[in-house]
């Protein structure tokens, strides 16, 4: 299992800079450089938890490990492409196949115990479930909200 700061080594050990900043209409993001190595910045106001810390953090080593970053500029981009990769990433290294089936086998079945036992999100459990099901990352229409 990952841990926090399993991930904060990785991005020491790739030289990814990992910054903080008060952000207005997103919770973080990542870019790639001049030197063209990557940084990740985070808002730490939006940030409400260890899960949620571990998550965002694993989501934008995903933009950088996958060099899923976009142009803003460009019309020609596909987003979504990107942030698929870096969810992809993000679900691999913290909630390992293996590691979900034998916490299920282990009594683990619902997403927030699941959440809890692995330290992420429930949204990240979700697509974790979906993807090792179907192969897909859109977890619309697989779980019901109440």
């Amino acid at each position: 299992m990952t841990d926090l700061e399993d991930l904060y080594a990785l991005a020491d050990d790739r030289g990814y800079d990992v910054d903080w900043r008060i952000l207005t209409c997103m919770d973080g993001f990542t870019l790639r450089l001049t030197d063209g190595n990557y940084g990740i910045v985070l808002d730490q106001t939006k940030i409400t938890s260890r899960a949620e810390h571990k998550t965002k953090l694993g989501h934008g080593l995903g933009h950088a490990e996958t060099g899923s970053v976009y142009n803003p500029w460009t019309p020609f981009d596909v987003v979504q492409q990107h942030e698929n990769r870096a969810d992809k990433w993000n679900i691999l290294h913290q909630v390992p196949e293996k590691e979900l089936r034998e916490a299920v086998r282990n009594g683990y079945t619902e997403p927030w115990q699941l959440a809890e036992y692995f330290e992420v999100t429930e949204e990240l459990i979700r697509q974790a479930m979906v993807w090792y099901k179907y192969h897909t990352m859109d977890t619309r229409g697989y779980f019901q909200t109440a």
